[in-house]
């Protein structure tokens, strides 16, 4: 049985969620559907190891390598009078041309229910996702740890009752588990339970306005305190999010949460504090969209022997369709990160750092079972010191087929 030890924790888990993240919609998909396409991806990226020289050597791995992704698309959907059934999702292989022993699956899928029941709708949901870890932020002990497999599964619940216009009080519940195949990330295996209630109010001319109260209950599956319990995080977070159209051709939200994260293991360090977030949505013009976002976030994290991280982000996107064939994205962000409870002793404890992203991408559809596209994107980040820091630029191309 697994003693608690604070560098061994794997946690990552955003201090503070919507009822949004705890039971998500169904897609907006319009009557009975079955669409099964085919394709592949094929990318050249110079740095896979998403780290610096010198930790992609100690890690083994080569930092330049191409990478290729057959995979199959699914989008179902039956309706069932009022109600509904439905599965979206991909499932493919990931191979690697120099770095074969990051070959991994690579699946992501999402089953859906929706029942109506006189004035009130319950949404029910399944998720199932497997890959290959990302290498980005990989502790200094976990350096040779790189194959490692994460499963996650989940469900969901969200009710809804009332008219779509006006007031309508709604509960929801998840419950999620994570496993990973590595023996030494076991400690990361956790499982998370998420429940909690609000009030929508939502009206054409004002806008919707969400008010709610959650609580996620985090327990590791290998890690126990001394009296035999299980070690974890509790996180409570109450707040509102307003959603409104300002015109014809533009639409914003804004959502403030106030969190608490208490710890079941005596000396680890809590936080009590403000997370918001702020994105606008603008038709330019009839073929030119742009969207804009700023948050500020508070995750606990326990790479680089850190408490917890302050994250500030803002992203830019914006989508330009040069005709009803092809599409244009531009799009890039940054991220500043600040790392609380590291160990300061250590010369590559992660302490803080700042990401940038940039991406061009094309996708040409040239019928309606056939596309096309081509991506090119950079990442830099600098953080204290340079084991950490690490650039990569990648260009990627790829098919679909519908079936």
């Amino acid at each position: 049985m697994k003693r608690l030890s604070y560098s061994s924790i794997g946690l990552a888990l955003t201090l503070g969620f919507s009822q949004t993240a705890l039971a998500q919609s169904s897609p907006a998909i319009e009557g009975n559907v079955l669409n099964i396409s085919l394709g592949a991806d094929v990318t050249h990226d110079t740095n896979v190891a998403h780290a610096s020289a010198a930790a992609a050597a100690q890690r083994g791995v080569v930092p330049a390598d191409e990478k290729a992704l057959p995979s199959a698309d699914i989008t179902f959907q039956r309706m069932l009078g009022r109600n509904k059934v439905g599965l979206t999702g991909s499932t493919g292989y990931q191979l690697y041309r120099r770095n074969t022993r990051l070959n991994r699956e690579k699946i992501d899928l999402d089953a859906y229910g929706d029942i109506a029941v006189s004035s009130c709708a319950l949404h029910l949901g399944a998720n199932y996702t497997r890959g290959q870890s990302d290498l980005a932020n990989l502790a200094l002990e976990q350096n040779a740890n790189v194959t490692n497999t994460q499963t996650t599964t989940g469900t969901s619940g969200n009710l809804f009752c009332g008219d779509e216009i006006g007031l309508r009080p709604n509960i929801n519940a998840s419950y999620q588990t994570t496993t990973n195949s590595q023996a030494q990330r076991k400690s990361m295996d956790r499982v998370e339970l998420n429940y909690g209630g609000g009030i929508q109010y939502a009206h054409p001319s004002l806008g919707t306005l969400d008010t709610f109260i959650s609580r996620r209950e985090t327990r590791f599956s290998t890690i126990f305190l001394s009296d035999g319990r299980k070690a974890g995080f509790n996180i409570m977070s109450y707040g509102g999010k307003f959603t409104r159209d300002i015109g014809s051709r533009m639409r914003g939200s804004v959502e403030l949460r106030y969190v608490q994260m208490s710890t079941l293991q005596p000396g680890l360090s809590t936080f009590s504090g403000l997370n918001w977030s702020v994105d606008l949505t603008a038709d330019l013009l009839s073929r030119v969209q742009s969207k804009l976002g700023a948050s500020r976030q508070v995750v606990t994290n326990a790479i680089a022997e850190a408490a917890y991280h302050v994250d500030r982000a803002y992203s830019a996107s914006h989508d330009f369709a040069v005709n009803d064939r092809l599409h244009l994205t531009l799009a890039g962000s940054y991220m500043q990160q600040k790392y609380y409870g590291a160990n300061l002793a250590s010369s590559v404890s992660l302490r803080h750092s700042k990401r940038y992203d940039g991406s061009l991408a094309l996708v040409y559809t040239p019928s309606e079972r056939l596309q096309f596209n081509l991506t090119t994107g950079y990442t830099k980040r600098n953080a204290n010191g340079t084991f950490y820091d690490y650039d990569s630029f990648s260009v990627q191309s790829g098919f679909r087929v519908k079936i």
